[in-house]
C-alpha cells in the first residue's frame, strides 16, 4: 500500500517543516491539488508553490489538476513526477495524457463521483493511475461516498479484460500525522487500490 497525503490543508507558512515531517513518516507520494476556481469552486496552489515544494523535497510529487482545459497548464508543472487530469475537464483527454507522457511524466486520469467509470475505459493504456474521486472535487467538508468502492472495482474489471492490470487489491486506511509546528494534523487517505502492472487505481480526493 502506498501513502499519498494531500497538501491541500497543510499550513503554507510552515510548509518546509510539514515536508520534513512527511519525509520522516516515509510517505510515498505527495498529492498536490491544483484548483482554478472554474472547473471546481475552490482556488489552491499554482505553479510557484509547486516549484517551491519541488525544491524542498525529493519525494514523488503528483500534481492533480482540477482545472478547465488542463492542456493549457501542463507545461507549468514540469517539475512534478506525475500529472493527473480529469476526464470531465477537457474535450481532448487522450491528447492531454499523450502530452504528459511526452514530458516524461507519469500520466493519471481522474473521474468524478457522478461520471460513469466507462468514460475512462479507453484511456487506461495511456495512464499509470486512475483516481476515483470519493467526494465532489474542490468542495470541503464532504464525506466519503462508500458507493465509489464499486466504481473502483469496475475500473479493475475493465483493466482485467484488457490485460492492463495483473493484480488488484482494495484497501482503505487513514492516518493522522501530528504537526507540532502548528497544532494541526494532516489527514489523508491511503491509496485504496493498487495494480502493480501498468495501471494503479486510487480512490480519494
Amino acid at each position: 500500500m502506498r501513502i499519498a497525503p494531500s497538501l491541500y490543508n497543510a499550513p503554507l507558512l510552515n510548509l518546509p517543516e510539514v515536508l520534513r515531517v512527511l519525509e520522516k513518516e516515509n510517505v510515498d507520494i505527495l498529492h498536490v491539488d491544483v484548483m482554478d476556481g472554474q472547473f471546481v469552486p475552490a482556488l489552491s496552489f499554482g505553479e510557484k508553490i509547486v516549484d517551491e515544494i519541488r525544491r524542498s523535497t525529493s519525494l514523488y510529487l503528483d500534481v492533480h489538476l482540477m482545472v478547465r482545459e488542463p492542456e493549457q497548464f501542463l507545461s507549468r508543472f514540469g517539475n512534478a513526477d506525475g500529472i493527473t487530469i480529469h476526464v470531465e475537464s477537457t474535450d481532448h483527454p487522450a491528447y492531454c495524457l499523450d502530452e504528459i507522457r511526452r514530458m516524461g511524466k507519469d500520466a493519471g486520469i481522474a473521474v468524478n463521483p457522478g461520471t460513469p467509470v466507462a468514460a475512462v475505459e479507453m484511456l487506461l493504456p495511456l495512464v499509470k493511475r486512475v483516481l476515483v474521486m470519493t467526494v465532489n472535487p474542490g468542495r470541503s467538508k464532504e464525506t466519503f461516498r462508500p458507493e465509489m468502492n464499486e466504481k473502483s472495482a469496475s475500473c479493475k474489471d475493465f483493466g482485467a479484460r484488457k490485460d492492463w492490470i495483473s493484480r488488484f487489491r482494495q484497501m482503505a486506511a487513514f492516518r493522522r500525522i501530528p504537526l507540532g509546528c502548528c497544532r494541526r494534523t494532516v489527514l489523508y487517505q491511503a491509496v485504496i487500490c493498487l495494480a502493480p502492472a501498468r495501471c494503479r487505481i486510487n480512490s480519494g480526493g
